[in-house]
């Protein structure tokens, strides 16, 4: 799960350079009380301005994205693990966790990102992004600046 959300991380801080954030108010509001959290990844990277604003667009977006958690996402990927094997077609990769694990949609907790993911997460998200980003420029002899 959480490696889906560097993934994400990955993509979204590539595309963040030159945005003017006006929905950073808006994302911090709707964390409600994981607000503080939010805020402090904004001013952990206060001193580093491309991580700062990587760390502001991140914030903007986290209330528009959300995890699944609970049994019934273990089924689903149980489903998808047999159906990427080709052991079984979908229908009967289906049929057989239906009978095995109940429903697919019962027992899901979903949770808003903004309102979830805490201030050390999500620094260390924001990190592991740039290290990855200057190890690959590194390993390509590239200064960042041509990158």
């Amino acid at each position: 799960m959480r490696i889906g959300v560097v993934a994400v991380t990955a993509i979204m801080l590539a595309s963040c350079a030159g945005h003017d954030l006006p929905g950073l108010e808006d994302a911090l509001t709707r964390a409600g009380e994981n607000r503080s959290h939010l805020e402090a990844v904004l001013r952990h990277f206060v001193n580093d301005g491309r991580k700062q604003e990587a760390a502001r667009y991140l914030v903007s977006n986290l209330p528009y994205h959300h995890s699944v958690e609970g049994p019934a996402l273990d089924a689903n990927l149980e489903c998808y693990r047999l159906y990427s094997e080709k052991r079984d077609s979908a229908y009967t990769a289906i049929d057989s966790l239906r009978s095995k694990h109940g429903g697919f949609t019962e027992g899901w907790t979903v949770r808003n990102d903004a309102q979830s993911l805490d201030s050390t997460f999500l620094i260390q998200c924001i990190d592991d992004v740039f290290r990855m980003r200057e190890e690959s420029v590194s390993s390509l002899r590239l200064s960042p600046s041509e990158c």
